[in-house]
């Protein structure tokens, strides 16, 4: 994916033209958000997965995975 994303943006730098700009700016607007609700969804998962919802102690096990949650969620 990175090799992929890494050769579009060097074809951009070497042909720059406001066509090229454009399908760029319209490939970077569909995929990173994506990208980034494929992440948030598994990470949604993840934190549903375990089973130690008894546990007093269940969300500070779990806060370092809120965090980031909730950044990818402004993200988006």
């Amino acid at each position: 994916m990175i090799a992929m994303i890494s050769l579009i943006t060097h074809n951009y730098q070497l042909t720059y033209d406001s066509n090229d700009y454009l399908i760029l700016q319209r490939f970077l607007k569909v995929f990173v958000p994506l990208i980034l609700l494929i992440t948030l969804i598994f990470m949604i998962i993840r934190i549903n997965s375990t089973t130690d919802s008894n546990d007093c102690t269940h969300f500070i096990d779990h806060s370092n995975r809120v965090a980031p949650m909730i950044f990818m969620i402004t993200l988006i």
